[in-house]
């Protein structure tokens, strides 16, 4: 008669073994539906057949299943199944860099940037003011940014549709060369905030400054765990149709509106055809190379003299 311990490690295996089928089916699903949609698609990744083999396989191990043999696009901006692997590389990296920087006596601050866009614009139009905004804030808040010790940044680009139509919006993380206090944080907010403003009356658009934060990142692990995971939430998105649970960083735009992957999840999951529509003109977008939606680097090269500490920075 088996052990009861032995029958709940049965039961486990079972259970990871059904979770992780579950997950092939759900990613196939969303691999299929993208090459519908992606006119450029000449296979499905993740579905189609490497062409020098006999046909797609069942690997089992351990509590573990996965098909082989299935041809990779390695197309990350748009391929959820090479998308997701890339979003866990940055995830990995942004949480190391920020564990390296406070490890060297350095703080962070999560900054959040967004514009009110006229209705009528289209996704590369209101994404392309966006990033002139991004430019004429970067050169024209350069020293007050180097004052407070700044001297490198991380930028991620957020897309959301809505009524509204697209939504794009920046996350950046600023790192210094030491911690920086509340007030000091609240000062350089208001700075780059009315600067913000004033960029987006130029470009036609408005700037609410309740959606613009700076918010201070403590030095903990599990500080860094939960911005990489709120910047990479696509990985989520992906996954499970949900985004990051993190209770300290949301966006008050992520509660009405929904990021392509969820759109991707609507059309090939539940079927809904009015998804597609969006989904074409960011894929459309995305895939013309004309805009960055990343800029991590991939080390910090604290600065050890000089004062002009901002040259350093990624350009975005």
């Amino acid at each position: 008669m088996p052990k009861p311990s032995d029958v709940s490690l049965a039961l486990e295996a079972a259970f990871k073994f059904e979770e992780r089928v579950a997950s092939l089916e759900r990613a196939l699903a969303l691999a299929e539906m993208r090459a519908v949609l992606d006119p450029e698609a000449n296979f499905v990744c993740g579905v189609s057949a490497e062409d020098d083999c006999a046909g797609i396989g069942l690997k089992l191990g351990p509590g573990s299943v996965q098909f082989v043999g299935r041809k990779t696009c390695g197309i990350t901006t748009i391929c959820p199944r090479c998308g997701k692997k890339r979003l866990w590389t940055q995830r990995r990296r942004l949480e190391e860099l920020l564990l390296e920087n406070s490890a060297g006596g350095g703080g962070a601050i999560l900054v959040s940037l967004s514009l009110d866009f006229p209705h009528h614009l289209s996704l590369a139009q209101r994404w392309t003011i966006l990033r002139d905004a991004w430019g004429g804030l970067t050169a024209s808040t350069r020293r007050r940014r180097a004052a407070a010790g700044v001297f490198r940044r991380a930028r991620i680009v957020h897309l959301l549709h809505g009524t509204d139509g697209w939504h794009v919006h920046l996350h950046c993380v600023y790192f210094l060369l030491a911690p920086i206090s509340d007030s000091a944080a609240s000062t350089l907010a208001t700075a780059e905030a009315k600067r913000w403003s004033e960029l987006a009356t130029q470009h036609g658009c408005g700037a609410h400054s309740d959606i613009q934060t700076y918010t201070v990142i403590g030095d903990t692990k599990e500080d860094a765990k939960r911005v990489s995971s709120y910047l990479t939430k696509a990985v989520e998105e992906i996954e499970y149709d949900r985004g990051s649970d993190s209770p300290m960083f949301t966006c008050r735009l992520d509660r009405k509106n929904k990021s392509p992957w969820q759109l991707l999840n609507d059309a090939s999951l539940r079927g809904d055809l009015a998804a597609q529509v969006p989904l074409r003109e960011w894929m459309q977008v995305v895939g013309s190379k004309n805009f960055k939606q990343q800029s991590i680097p991939t080390a910090l090269n604290r600065p050890v003299t000089g004062d002009d500490h901002d040259t350093r920075e990624v350009a975005a």
